[in-house]
């Protein structure tokens, strides 16, 4: 008799055990590490992993929807720093060219300096020249002159009128090359 009534009773006690889990509702913090066999039952019985997969479902959903609008920002924001970097580098290369450009300004400004120091010295010695020449054609003029009052013998009279057309000469050579030289330089 022993042995009949020992399987009733633990029928009746895994019973009493499993209607609490039937009768109450899904409870999703029911871990199935926890619990045993008898926590194990309850949860299927109940929905409760039922109910889990789901949150877990709907959570892994939300993370992927997450994900990808992460996705989107990063490539927008790729897409704004690639863009921000061209504009940069186009910014870079018109610098460049502009200070380029200003190198070569700098030369030309330098160059025209020289050349300007240039024809000055230029200017001064034409101009001692002119002057030296001018007093020595005064001065074989005078001679001349000089000449004519009877002084001198015929000979130098020629000699004096052929230096005085060879100076004239000279002069008219010199005022050419220095007119081009007194020009106005328009860069200055």
């Amino acid at each position: 008799m022993k042995k009949n009534l020992s399987i009733p009773l633990l029928l009746l006690g895994l019973l009493t055990m499993l209607l609490p889990g039937c009768a109450s509702g899904p409870n999703p913090y029911n871990d199935p590490r926890q619990g045993g066999l008898l926590g194990g039952l309850q949860g299927e019985n109940g929905g409760d992993y039922d109910l889990r997969e789901q949150q877990r479902r709907d959570r892994l959903q939300t993370l992927k929807q997450q994900t990808n609008q992460l996705h989107q920002e990063n490539a927008l924001y790729e897409s704004n720093i690639r863009s921000q970097e061209e504009m940069l580098q186009d910014l870079r290369d018109q610098v460049q060219t502009t200070s380029d450009n200003l190198a070569d300004l700098r030369k030309k400004v330098q160059n025209m300096e020289k050349q300007k120091h240039i024809k000055a010295s230029e200017k001064a010695e034409l101009a001692k020249k002119l002057a030296s020449m001018q007093q020595q054609i005064n001065d074989k003029t005078s001679a001349l002159q000089n000449s004519d009052a009877g002084s001198t013998d015929p000979e130098t009279v020629q000699l004096l009128k052929k230096q005085l057309e060879q100076l004239r000469h000279e002069y008219a050579i010199l005022r050419e090359r220095g007119e081009s030289l007194f020009v106005r330089d328009p860069t200055q």
